[in-house]
């Protein structure tokens, strides 16, 4: 979930991701159809999914792979319609509201008990702090956008 959110608030400040995401999306302008991008991003979230089972937050019928996929399409589809409506501006609310209507099917009871889905207020641009991505094969934890336990 961390890293969710922290994408999501990177879109809105980040122009090298903003550039990657684009390139991903509109590559099919240019007669391609390459998945590599998105396959990574479903190996690194079936990574974080299976840090998650053997912490014991997800639930027991939960398939990795095909939550990973679900995540990382739903993700995509968050940021396509968020950028189209407000420019991303209201992105970090939408992927907080995916998650609220996610986790109650894949997390467990008391992994929901510890988690807040409340986002702090956005800082203004100028005093946003610059911060190192997490990209496939990293574990970094969001910080300033992220749901932390309670």
């Amino acid at each position: 979930m961390d890293i969710t959110l922290y994408l999501a608030e990177q879109l809105q400040h980040n122009p090298v991701l903003r550039a990657g995401v684009r390139l991903a999306v509109e590559q099919g302008e240019f007669g391609l159809r390459d998945d590599v991008a998105y396959q990574a991003w479903v190996l690194e979230f079936r990574q974080q999914l299976r840090f998650a089972r053997a912490k014991g937050e997800l639930q027991p019928d939960i398939d990795d792979h095909e939550l990973a996929w679900v995540l990382v399409s739903s993700f995509t589809g968050a940021q396509l319609f968020s950028q189209a409506s407000t420019g991303r501006a209201d992105l970090p609310q939408r992927i907080a509201s995916l998650w609220r209507y996610l986790l109650p099917a894949v997390a467990t009871d008391d992994t929901r008990r510890g988690l807040r889905l409340t986002l702090p207020p956005s800082k203004p641009r100028a005093e946003a702090e610059p911060e190192p991505g997490p990209g496939p094969g990293t574990t970094a934890k969001a910080k300033s956008a992220s749901a932390k336990r309670a």
